[in-house]
């Protein structure tokens, strides 16, 4: 994650929001960005493909 995207994200947040808080939320936008990036390259997985791992994951 830039650090321009960090500083637009905490400029808009509340003024007494919780450190932990934003830390998740930051955890998250990250993490989001680099699946997208991922995806984008071509290292995702096919939808059907990740319905059979879940349904064995599930029964």
């Amino acid at each position: 994650m830039k650090k321009s995207r960090i500083e637009k994200i905490v400029a808009e947040l509340p003024d007494d929001v919780d450190i932990d808080a934003l830390i998740e939320q930051l955890r998250l936008l990250d993490s989001l960005e680099r699946a997208e990036q991922e995806i984008a390259s071509g290292k995702g997985i096919e939808h059907v493909a990740a319905k059979r791992m879940l349904a064995r994951w599930l029964y």
